[in-house]
């Protein structure tokens, strides 16, 4: 923040006359403020678990965090089981912007494995999409990881930022493997 403060004022030139000093004593000077507050979003504290199915979170210094899915697939089947997560981050956006969210690898990706290789009915795969859903403002917007991501445009905006994300039971075979994923939630100023 950068703040200005301009002052004007008047030289007073010592007057002999009662109705000069009358004069001089009714005189008044403006003083102008110049201010202005910079353009920012702030995650206030740390985001929180509002419910979770089969996952757990865990929050971190940064604002963010770590989701763990507690058991990925069926022990018997190798399919996936149903995950889902709802998370709440305390934000402030003091103008107007764009809230875009993301996923590095377009789903959870097992290590050493192929973004190709994604979750069907016939083979084994490496790469499971998720849903994520985001509520900010007045705005609700859902999509899939897969899909390069999700993005809203909203006012100034103080609350808390909703964002859910949740995997499908079934839908093929997953390669054993840990599996990860980087969801980026990122705030720009609207253009």
């Amino acid at each position: 923040m950068m703040g200005r403060l301009l002052i004007a004022a008047a030289l007073l030139v010592p007057v002999t006359s009662p109705a000069a000093a009358q004069d001089l004593a009714s005189a008044s000077e403006a003083v102008r403020l110049f201010a202005e507050s910079a353009p920012s979003c702030v995650v206030t504290s740390a985001a929180s678990a509002l419910g979770a199915v089969n996952a757990i979170f865990s929050p971190d210094a940064t604002g963010g965090g770590a989701v763990a899915i507690t058991q990925l697939v069926d022990p018997q089947t190798s399919q996936p089981r149903a995950a889902s997560i709802e998370l709440a981050l305390p934000v402030v956006c003091n103008a107007a912007h764009r809230v875009l969210v993301t996923s590095d690898s377009g789903g959870l990706l097992r290590e050493g494995g192929q973004a190709g290789n994604r979750l069907n009915p016939n083979a084994f795969g490496d790469l499971l999409p998720y849903d994520i859903a985001v509520d900010w403002g007045a705005n609700s917007i859902a999509g899939n990881s897969a899909a390069g991501g999700i993005e809203t445009a909203q006012p100034a905006q103080n609350g808390e930022l909703r964002l859910r994300i949740g995997t499908a039971e079934g839908g093929g075979l997953l390669t054993a493997g840990n599996y990860t994923d980087t969801v980026t939630i990122r705030f720009e100023p609207a253009s």
